[in-house]
Order: structure tokens, then sequence, then C-alpha cells
């Protein structure tokens, strides 16, 4: 699997902010959820479309088994090809860990005392 690159993760980001501005700015333009995961899926093209069209398909075809919504999307490709700057990330989503890490750091050094 390819990280994505921090040029990239700027790329996708502002893919993600424009496709949210896209979905408040239109809501009316879309009856239903359908509509609107068939729109945020054509906005996504190449090898990443290759990866989500598995979860796309079902939508499509009425069938079971596909997105439920459209924030799914760019989750779902977030979760594929990770994200540039990992331990950014980590702090972002769990601040917690830096302190565990000096925590068992420290627990360390007192049993070598």
């Amino acid at each position: 699997m390819r990280w994505i690159t921090k040029k990239n993760q700027d790329l996708f980001d502002t893919f993600t902010a424009q496709v949210q501005l896209k979905m408040i700015g239109d809501k009316d333009c879309f009856s239903a959820e359908k509509e609107k995961i068939t729109y945020v899926a054509s906005r996504v093209s190449g090898p990443a479309y290759k990866n989500i069209r598995c979860w796309v398909t079902p939508v499509v075809e009425g069938e079971e088994g596909g997105f439920k919504s459209w924030q799914e999307i760019p989750e779902m490709l977030r979760r594929i090809y990770g994200v540039a700057d990992k331990h950014a990330a980590a702090e972002k989503f769990n601040p917690s860990i830096e302190i565990l890490m000096f925590r068992s750091v420290d627990n360390r050094d007192e049993s070598l005392r």
C-alpha cells in the first residue's frame, strides 16, 4: 500500500472540503442519499475509484452492501491510503498516546534504578 504524500494529502483535504461544501450548498439538488453517493463517487477517479467501486456498484444497482452515506467515501479513501503525517494524525486523534509513551519510558527508567 502506498501512503499519501504531503502534496497528495493537501489535494485530498481540498477534495473533501469541496465535496462537503457541495453537499451543504447544493443539498436541494440531491433528493436521496443514493444521488449524493453517486455524485461524490463520480468525483473520484483512477486507482482511487477502483478501490471504492465495489461499494459504489451496489448503490447504483439498488442492491445491499454498498455505501450508506456519501461521507463514507472520503473516510474509506482515507483508511485505504493513510495520511501523510502519521505522527500528527495520531496526536490529533489520540493526544493521550504521547502521554502513555512518556509514562512507559518513565516506568522503564524506574525499574533500572
